[in-house]
């Protein structure tokens, strides 16, 4: 039972760590930025945060749970840089350079 406690509490965090990277990056965003974008993110915080919260409702979260979040923490943290400041250009609506001049 206790490892069951440690696996819930661990993913609470990086859910809520999932979360907060995705509001900051809904935050970055306008309406230049593509809908896609906005809903992705919207509904990626949102399916963190009732995740993070499930053992309250009975689903403890075991290993695969535990590292499935991890993996979607990281792939967010390793794109930080791009998302620094304000969206990639490859999310924007509008005019979107293609190669290099």
């Amino acid at each position: 039972m206790a490892r069951e406690y440690i696996f819930a509490t661990v993913t609470l965090f990086v859910c809520l760590a999932i979360a907060g990277v995705s509001l900051c990056r809904l935050r970055l965003t306008d309406t230049n930025t593509r809908r896609g974008v906005r809903i992705k993110y919207s509904a990626l915080g949102a399916g963190a945060l009732m995740f993070g919260v499930s053992p309250w409702t009975g689903e403890f979260p075991g290993w695969t749970g535990m590292t499935f979040a991890i993996a979607v923490l990281v792939g967010l943290l390793t794109s930080w840089g791009r998302w620094r400041t304000r969206p990639p250009l490859e999310t924007r609506t509008d005019h979107t350079p293609i190669g290099d001049k």
